[in-house]
């Protein structure tokens, strides 16, 4: 698939919301012994190493979300692969998730809080940045739909804005984790974003860039937020 379309395409591993029994049942080890495997031998029993650490939380951190971050953490390190979260940001979850992922001894650095930019609250946002996490804004073309945390596109916008001016572009991260082809949606809701996001993923180069533009935002920082940025968090250099 790199190959074909000449884009990078890095692979996950680690554990997205509501593990089956199997995986419930294992130990902190047992799972970072699995994840270290996807990341320095394959997955699924292919050569295919993963290249990023998955983990999610939704309102709360329950407990054995807590191990899997635990696992995660231990990953990192052992490693150096970054790791990216689920969170429900108007809940405020990834400070729950950086306490547990700090006392494992992960580097924040090397740590993006998903989907911070259904939060309507910058000192939630300012205050990961200041502990040194990266503000993954990575729902933007959701603020097209409601269910999305009440916060539009060009409130999403504005909130990365209002971040660089407090000094914090070089902890932003830019996407558009938009299910235009999730399975786990219903036909409708698949049609809702379809319909809401036009560009599909086009739609951070085609809205947001320009909207940043308008706003005042320098070509330099646009490349920070869109290049050196995310270059930095996936190899650590």
């Amino acid at each position: 698939m790199t190959r074909a379309s000449d884009v990078a395409i890095i692979g996950a591993t680690g554990i997205w919301l509501d593990p089956p029994a199997t995986i419930r049942a294992r130990t902190v080890d047992q799972l970072a012994w699995r994840f270290i495997a996807d990341l320095t031998e394959g997955m699924d029993g292919t050569s295919i190493r993963a290249g990023v650490l998955k983990v999610a939380s939704n309102e709360r951190v329950e407990p054995f979300a807590a191990t899997i971050l635990q696992a995660a953490a231990r990953a990192s390190i052992e490693t150096g692969a970054p790791i990216i979260t689920h969170t429900a940001a108007a809940y405020r979850t990834g400070e729950q998730q950086a306490e547990i992922l700090e006392e494992a001894g992960a580097d924040p650095s090397r740590v993006a809080i998903g989907h911070s930019d259904d939060s309507a609250d910058i000192e939630y946002l300012a205050g990961l940045a200041a502990r040194g996490y990266r503000i993954s804004m990575d729902r933007l073309p959701n603020g097209a739909l409601p269910q999305y945390g009440g916060q539009g596109v060009d409130d999403r916008i504005d909130m990365i804005v209002r971040l660089i001016e407090r000094g914090y572009a070089d902890r932003i991260l830019l996407a558009h984790d938009d299910p235009i082809s999730a399975p786990l949606l219903t036909d409708e809701d698949q049609a809702q974003h379809k319909e809401s996001n036009p560009w599909l993923l086009a739609f951070v180069a085609d809205v947001v860039l320009p909207g940043l533009d308008r706003r005042g935002v320098t070509a330099d920082t646009i490349r920070q937020l869109t290049t050196e940025n995310p270059r930095v968090w996936l190899t650590g250099a």
